[in-house]
């Protein structure tokens, strides 16, 4: 099959970008999103590069593109995929066998939690009721009300909403929560969060600052924070608070990841600047979900939360609307099992539930939610309900706990923030008013009591106890009541040590020796220090072990370096992986650190028991303790009949080498084994003579010094050069080769560790190279499965780096005083120097020179011979076109068009509109051209799957068609195609017609126009232009139309600007010849003679030195001379003719002085 060149013209067309999406988010809850996924990985990778791998699943084209990035630091991604063309069941399958894949689901719609307004209550009855049915809001507010923690750091509570809220509402204005590390409008990502222009927020949907004014989120917000005590509206569960505004577009389960992961990362930024950036985010609010909805089917969703509180966010959740047991039914979030979603119900001034759902296992407790009174619009107020308002009632409470004057709590929460996260939910929890009729209905039995939880949170924070003992080392002064905390130094002199910190093995002949202790505790141990080494597989992170003794559990640990004081005794290894397929070459050793011996080493595969797979055991000797292990190789010499495992100690010494002259002869060997060897010439044991061969010229770049005996090898005025290849997680698949214009030089050996530099150093000759890398499986070595690399060193400086690629690649590079370039003496840039071509040849300065022809190459300068010049009937830019507009089903061919031409065909150009009319999967690169020339062949060129089996098949649609055309997106596409290689011609008619070449299509329409360059339409008629006089020189006997274009001959010149009369053959007419004196010697010579009429003459110029012709050589010439002197050209003192008036015509006249001439 010819391979053809296919030229691509662009033209407008609709199409997908990377990271871009516009989808309908209008659904029912619950439903999955159409053809989107949502995958977690484990860690960082390309996931253009992953999607690239599952382009093909079972036969199906998938089209899975990576979509947006929903959070960074948890490797979360959505991905689109094409419904009619893969099963979504069957992707998921396949894309959850990967192991870079931690958890895959679909993408589901979720829903806003509000319910419609039913004002059976006014005012906010949730703060202050009579029936006490209330969160006792006053009380709290005794303590505190909210804002900030003992240290002074803003508390926030982040707000995620569909629609955004209201935030500039007059009584939350004032509670609105700004990023201060942001200026606002300026383009820039100035604290550097990877978020741009995030001042008053985020919109995931917009990927900016801009909030909605969504009701429903107005109304969250105020129950978190309406700002209190300011004479207006009412007050939230907090005065004064910082509420984020975090706006997620529509409801899908993407948005809300995407949404979490903005609160995520300010938190994350606060906890690790110490305070100083970010934002103190203590609690968000969920005041949606999917109703009914089974948590095994959102793993990625579920363990988010986690994620969330490892950075000390908790996270409350509103159950649905609906009164059903989420327990046995199901419900998105508030069923994820995360101790960080923190799962709402709604209760009404009663206490009582009566439009929530309710869990005993799942629901955490209950808040009012029913006929509340919240902000509304712009300034106003209004009574609504739902579960939507019950979650903000907790969030606000978590918020309101933070603020509690406590200092150690607020140092906690930046110390430890997931472990005081802990705890104010426990303080959440426990302080609860248990209601009768909750209790089976929610985990804790409650409903919740904001004075309660900051009652709890300062019972463990009361500066008014504490110890009153003067004498104790955290003697308080403050203290009025005693709460038995006294602590007393101990002998080490630590506050309410133990006697820990100081007491410790103070023997310094034991391994255990501790030099800071000062009291012996009687731990000393009389054995080794050891160090234990566990790692060097491809997947490390799936090991953990155990060292035990007696049962008793001594230290554990993943893959690295330990070391450990292990006195005598039998020791038990635990060996686990978790993925269970064994230690993937990873292994185990334990070296005593004194002696540098190994005592011990081995791995999970080959455990002494265990399934070798996930788990196994081995038993480690320490000081030669009986393990009951020994050799158990009965053709041993040491073999013992009662080891029961063995550890590697046979012997076999008692045969050997029996031979007296060999160097490795055995005094212990009784029975010769065939081993003996001899020195070679290196005076090597056993050598093959090698060992001391090399280059011994110190002055070659392949200087060996161990070398003795010169082989010949040496490289006088080589390079050294030095291949560096960092590898990635897949050593295995990596390997290269350097190679000379005629020769492979230097190669690579096998590659077994990941994320090793491997150094290689060669000498080579001056000369230029080819290195070529390779993968095995198509991925290169950078960047989906480790940042692997590769760099090659001349003389110290790097010359080529690279990573990237699929299968292989390759560079050039030159040694010594080579180069490459150009080195076909043919370009324009040929370099005579080069010693390797590097494909730089240009040969632009090469082309038609001639302005008549129709390829005239007005930047040529030297003609290349390709001149082609006009027909005389059709001139330059034959071409002919056909035009098609029709839809066709699959396998449909079209009817044939019909023109005459005559000509070559150069190549196809294609102009069409295309749509895929019934939405069949069918793409513009199933279109098939057949077209037959005059001379009776046929030929078929594109399709999917299709071909007509009669003409002559030139290729499908890989061959011919760019990858742009695979797609289902109407739109105009357009290509040419060159042709001139398959020599197609002929004159005469042609025949075109078109096919739909897939085989599954119900419809595709092909309105398009296709232009066969270089066949000329025969019924054009052209007037030929030209000289019509005979009498011209450019006479043309074939033009119909005279152009004014006629020459003719000048006198005294013929046509060709020959002489017509040249008698003397001097190539100058004889018209136009000039008589004269043409000798150069001569005094009368005429410069502008053509033809010598023997007139010179030779006396009146002898006497050069007269120069005022006076007949005598004076004081008058000397004078004139003078007046002359420094003339430097046409000078008429210039005695001696050599173009200037100087000192030797001075002499010349001086020397002739007083004669007569």
């Amino acid at each position: 099959m010819r391979k053809l060149i296919a030229i691509l013209f662009v033209f407008c067309a609709i199409a997908t970008p990377f990271f871009a999406q516009k989808q309908s988010l209008t659904a029912p809850q619950g439903t999955t999103v159409p053809g989107e996924l949502i995958i977690m990985f484990h860690g960082d990778l390309n996931p253009q590069l992953f999607a690239d791998k599952y382009k093909n699943v079972e036969g199906h084209k998938t089209s899975l593109e990576p979509v947006k990035v929903l959070s960074d630091l948890s490797h979360i991604y959505l991905f689109r995929y094409s419904e009619e063309r893969a099963d979504g069941d069957v992707l998921l399958r396949e894309l959850s066998k990967d192991r870079a894949v931690e958890a895959v689901q679909y993408n589901h719609y979720v829903e806003d939690r509000a319910t419609p307004n039913d004002p059976s209550f006014s005012q906010q009855w949730h703060h202050i009721q009579s029936g006490d049915h209330d969160i006792d809001s006053d009380l709290a507010w005794d303590i505190t009300t909210g804002g900030e923690t003992a240290n002074g750091d803003q508390i926030v509570v982040a707000v995620l909403e569909g629609g955004g809220s209201n935030w500039d509402h007059t009584d939350l204005i004032a509670n609105h929560w700004v990023n201060n590390g942001e200026i606002p409008g300026n383009g820039q990502d100035d604290d550097g969060n990877g978020y741009t222009d995030d001042y008053n927020g985020w919109n995931t949907n917009s990927n900016n600052d801009v909030i909605s004014a969504g009701g429903h989120g107005t109304a969250v917000s105020g129950m978190i924070g309406a700002k209190g005590n300011n004479n207006q509206g009412g007050a939230g569960v907090n005065w004064n608070v910082g509420i984020m505004q975090i706006q997620m577009g529509g409801l899908t389960e993407s948005n809300v990841i995407a949404a979490y992961n903005y609160p995520y990362v300010m938190r994350d930024m606060f906890n690790n600047s110490g305070g100083s950036e970010g934002a103190f985010v203590v609690a968000t609010n969920a005041s949606w979900g999917i109703d009914l909805a089974n948590p095994a089917s959102y793993p990625v969703w579920c363990s988010y939360y986690d994620d969330l509180g490892e950075v000390g966010i908790i996270n409350c959740g509103a159950t649905a609307n609906a009164q059903y047991n989420v327990d046995t039914q199901g419900d998105m979030p508030t069923g994820c099992g995360s101790d960080y979603m923190m799962s709402v119900t709604a209760t009404n001034s009663n206490d009582v539930r009566t439009f929530s759902a309710y869990g005993a296992t799942t629901i955490d407790l209950a808040a009012p939610g029913e006929s509340v009174y919240l902000p509304s619009g712009s300034s106003n107020y209004s009574s609504t309900s739902g579960t939507s308002f019950a979650t903000p009632c907790v969030a606000g409470a978590i918020a309101l706990v933070y603020s509690v004057p406590c200092s150690d709590l607020a140092n906690a929460a930046i110390s430890n923030p997931q472990n005081t996260a802990d705890i104010v939910r426990g303080y959440i929890l426990d302080g609860v008013d248990v209601v009768p009729n909750l209790v089976g209905e929610t985990v804790t039995g409650g409903r919740l009591n904001a004075y309660n939880s900051v009652s709890i949170a300062m019972s463990n924070c009361n500066s008014d106890l504490g110890c009153t003992d003067p004498s104790a080392c955290n003697y308080s002064p403050e203290a009025i009541e005693d709460n038995g905390s006294c602590d007393y130094f101990d002998d080490c002199g630590i506050c309410g040590g133990n006697n820990s910190s100081c007491t410790g093995c103070t023997d310094s002949s034991a391994c255990n020796y501790n030099t800071a202790a000062t009291i012996e505790d009687g731990s000393c141990v009389y054995g080794n220090s050891v160090s234990i080494y566990v790692g060097g597989g491809t997947w490390d992170g799936e090991i953990t072990w155990t060292l035990m003794l007696n049962g008793n559990t001594l230290v554990s640990g993943e893959t690295g370096t330990q070391e450990l004081c292990l006195g005598e005794g039998c020791y038990t290894l635990l060996m686990y992986d978790s993925y269970g397929d064994g230690w993937n070459g990873a292994s185990y050793s334990f070296v005593d650190l004194q002696s540098g011996d190994i005592i011990a080493m081995g791995d999970l595969d080959s455990a002494m028991s265990g399934d070798g797979t996930s788990s196994g055991e081995d038993l480690i000797s320490i000081s030669g303790v009986d393990c009951g292990m020994g050799c158990t190789d009965s053709s041993a010499c040491n073999y013992d009949s009662n080891a029961a495992f063995d550890d590697g100690s046979c012997i076999y010494d008692c045969i050997g080498c029996t031979d007296m002259s060999a160097c490795n002869f055995d005094d212990f060997a009784t029975i010769d084994d065939g081993s003996c060897e001899y020195f070679d010439q290196c005076g090597e044991c056993g050598g093959d003579g090698t060992g001391c061969i090399g280059c011994t010229d110190s002055a070659a770049c392949n200087f060996d010094p161990t070398a003795t005996i010169d082989d010949g090898s040496c490289i006088i005025g080589g390079s050294g050069v030095e291949i560096n290849i960092y590898t990635d997680n897949y050593p295995t698949e990596t390997s290269w080769q350097v190679s000379s214009l005629v020769e492979i030089v230097a190669s690579s050996s096998q590659y077994t560790e990941s994320y090793t530099n491997y150094a290689n150093q060669l000498c080579l000759e001056d000369g230029c190279y080819t290195f070529t890398i390779s993968d095995t499986f198509g991925d290169g070595i950078c960047c989906a499965y480790g940042e692997g690399y590769y760099e090659i060193v001349v003389s110290g400086v790097v010359v080529a780096t690279g990573g990237e690629f699929f299968s292989n690649e390759s560079v050039m590079f030159c040694v010594g005083d080579t180069e490459m370039g150009c080195t076909d003496s043919s370009a324009c840039n040929y370099n005579p120097d080069a010693t390797m071509d590097d494909g730089s040849c240009d040969y632009d300065c090469t082309g038609c020179t001639d302005e008549d022809a129709c390829n005239y190459d007005v930047t040529a300068i030297i003609d290349d011979g390709s001149c082609e010049f006009p027909d005389i009937a059709f001139g330059c830019d034959c071409e002919s076109l056909v035009e098609f507009n029709t839809v066709l089903v699959g396998t449909d061919q079209s009817e044939p068009i019909e023109f005459e031409g005559t000509g070559m065909l150069e190549s196809i150009v294609i102009d069409m509109n295309w749509e895929d009319v019934e939405s069949s999967a069918s793409w513009p690169a199933d279109l098939i051209i057949l077209f037959t020339s005059p001379n009776g062949l046929c030929y078929e060129l594109g399709g999917y799957n299709v071909q007509s089996g009669v003409c002559d098949f030139l290729g499908n649609y890989l061959d011919f068609y760019p990858n742009e055309w695979q797609t289902t997106v109407a739109g105009n596409y357009g290509i040419e195609i060159n042709m001139i290689a398959l020599g197609i011609e002929g004159e005469g008619t042609w025949s075109v017609s078109i096919a739909n070449g897939y085989t599954n299509s119900e419809g595709a329409l092909y309105d398009l126009s296709i232009i066969f360059v270089g066949i000329c339409e025969q019924e054009i008629t052209i007037d030929i232009l030209g000289c019509t006089d005979e009498e011209a020189c450019n006479y043309m006997p074939e033009a119909t139309q005279d152009d004014g274009s006629c020459v003719f001959q000048e006198t005294p010149y013929d046509c060709d600007g020959n002489c017509l009369n040249d008698v003397n053959a001097n190539g100058i007419c004889d018209e136009l010849d000039v008589v004269g004196c043409t000798d150069l010697d001569a005094c009368n010579y005429n410069a502008e003679a053509t033809f010598d009429d023997e007139s010179c003459e030779y006396d009146s110029c002898d006497c050069p030195a007269d120069i005022n012709e006076d007949g005598i050589i004076s004081v008058a010439d000397i004078l004139l001379l003078l007046g002359e002197f420094g003339c430097m050209s046409n000078c008429d003192a210039d005695l001696n003719s050599d173009g200037a008036t100087n000192v030797q015509d001075v002499l010349l006249l001086l020397a002739s002085f007083g004669q007569s001439c």
